[in-house]
Order: structure tokens, then sequence, then C-alpha cells
């Protein structure tokens, strides 16, 4: 790592990026974590820049907007390569992202860090809601799960699966930010006073499901209820979109605690069947607008269906 010149006691603070070749003295290896304590213990707040993640140990582990504190008082300016291997398709959606911290006085690469997020991961794969809370969509393609309550005692949630598009932007940010603090730890060799853990301090904190609210309309088979194509009618969508709820459908129609909800999801499935015998000689407008959107986020010429990179 550079040898950055960060003596607290000094005046103005002034840094500088000594020569890669030169080995760092231990003064300024001293400095260093000196500086780094007196910011943690003067300008960072516990469960706000970092704070410790139960079953993880007593060690801190470092938030995204602790490494931003970090990153400024070294004067380092992150940068974000898509590494090979990220993904982007109907079904998956996979970010491999690096991050690399460049100080700003001198233009030198300081260190790098490896973050990475995908829609398989449990809290994008699907959300939950209660089932008297459920709409009627909610519940054609919902799964009832038991959970244990803090009190012990046990409560049913519905169990809903989401369209991997409906959160890429999400899966993309969180990639990045583990990335950044990744890079904050190795350029300033703050492993010692924080950890990075996989799991995040809002991620980690167990979540209710949220209620949503009883459509009172009546419904209509022929609109599709959930998911990025909601709104539009069966027929409006795409082979690939068709299979996709087709899968769903059929998923929820075996399993047994929905039997309460089998005759509804069969209508759904039967017109999902239907629109895919037609879904051929339909142009993939579906996919065009999904793919713009990757591109708007990633900057990606539009290529079909993305593959690795």
């Amino acid at each position: 790592m550079n040898d950055i010149n960060t003596s607290p006691g000094k005046k103005n603070q002034e840094m500088t990026v000594q020569d890669m070749n030169s080995p760092m003295s231990v003064q300024t290896v001293k400095d260093q974590v000196n500086l780094i304590q007196h910011v943690m213990k003067q300008v960072m707040k516990k469960d706000e820049h970092y704070g410790v993640i139960p079953g993880c140990g007593n060690k801190p582990t470092l938030f995204k907007a602790g490494a931003e504190k970090l990153i400024m008082t070294f004067r380092l300016a992150p940068t974000y390569d898509e590494m090979r291997g990220s993904r982007e398709s109907d079904h998956f959606i996979g970010y491999k992202m690096k991050c690399t911290l460049v100080h700003m006085g001198t233009g030198q690469v300081v260190g790098e860090g490896l973050g990475a997020c995908n829609s398989k991961e449990k809290k994008y794969r699907s959300r939950s809601v209660y089932p008297n809370k459920a709409t009627a969509a909610e519940q054609a393609i919902g799964v009832i799960e038991q959970r244990k309550g803090k009190d012990g005692g046990k409560y049913d949630v519905l169990i809903i699966p989401q369209d991997p598009w409906d959160n890429q932007n999400t899966v993309y940010k969180m990639a990045c930010k583990r990335a950044l603090v990744a890079a904050t730890l190795n350029a300033t060799a703050a492993s010692d006073i924080f950890t990075q853990d996989i799991a995040e301090e809002e991620e980690e904190k167990e979540k209710k499901p949220v209620p949503q609210p009883q459509r009172k309309t009546e419904t209509d088979f022929n609109i599709v209820p959930f998911g990025n194509c909601n709104g539009k009618t069966w027929s409006e969508l795409n082979l690939a979109s068709l299979e996709w709820y087709e899968q769903a459908l059929t998923k929820s129609i075996a399993e047994p605690k929905n039997a309460q909800w089998k005759s509804r999801n069969e209508k759904y499935l039967a017109i999902v069947r239907l629109a895919k015998e037609d879904a051929s000689a339909k142009p993939k407008d579906l996919d065009v607008e999904k793919e713009s959107q990757a591109d708007w986020y990633t900057g990606k010429d539009s290529q079909g269906e993305a593959g690795e990179k």
C-alpha cells in the first residue's frame, strides 16, 4: 500500500503519497492507525458508520457511510469496474464489481476491493406479506411459510417471488457498496479495527412482513397481477416472460399449503399457457424494454439476453 502521510497532529493534515518502492516507516504506520481511531471516535457514530453484527464477533463492521468518511479523510476517490462473470437475464441478475481507490492529489492507485451481489440472495428472491393482507394476485403466486415471533408465538406469512428486474438497480448498487467497503479496508489497512461481513447493517434486522392493502375490484384473469409486467395483458407478454410466470404458478399449485388458492392459480395458468401458443408470433418488446433499463444503469449495448462477460 502507498505511504499516505496523514498525521492527525500536523497542521492542515497535508497528505502525500510516497514512492511505492519505499517501505512505510514505523511512525507513519502509527500515525495512520491513530488517525483512523481518531476519526472513529470523533466523527463516526455507532450503528450509522459502523456496528457490531450479532453472531459475528465483537469487532465492529464497517458500513458504507463509514467507508465514505475514511476515503474522504485520506482523500481517495473511488472508481468502479464491472468484472467478468456478471450476468443479466430474465431469471437471474448478478454483478461482480471492482472498486479502485485513487489518491486525489497524485492520481496513484492506493487500493482495490471486490464485491458481488445477485438476485438469488434471499432478500432479493422474494418478499413477504401477511396472508390476510395479501391481494388476490399475491395469493395466486405466494407460498405460506410459518415463522416464530420474538415472544415464541408462531405466525404465517406469504412468500411472494420477485422478478429479478424489479431489483436490478438495488443488486448493482449493493455489489458496488461491498466493493467500496473492501477497498477501503485494503487501502487504509483498517482490518484490525473493522471487519466486513456479508450482512449489511440494515439487511440483518429481522423485518416483519409489510401489510399490503386489499384490492376491492374483482379479479380480472386476463391482466398480469404481479411482477415487472404488472398491469399488462397476458397476450402482450413475450415467451420468456410467460415461461417465468408459468413456472411460478405451477410451483404454487403444487404446494399443499396453497390448496385454498389452487382454483384461482389454475385459471391463471390456463391463460398463460394459451398465451404461450401465440407468443412466438409477437415481437420481443418486453425484452427490449428490460435491456434498455439495464443499459441505462450499466452503459452496455443491447445485444439480447446478456451472458457471461
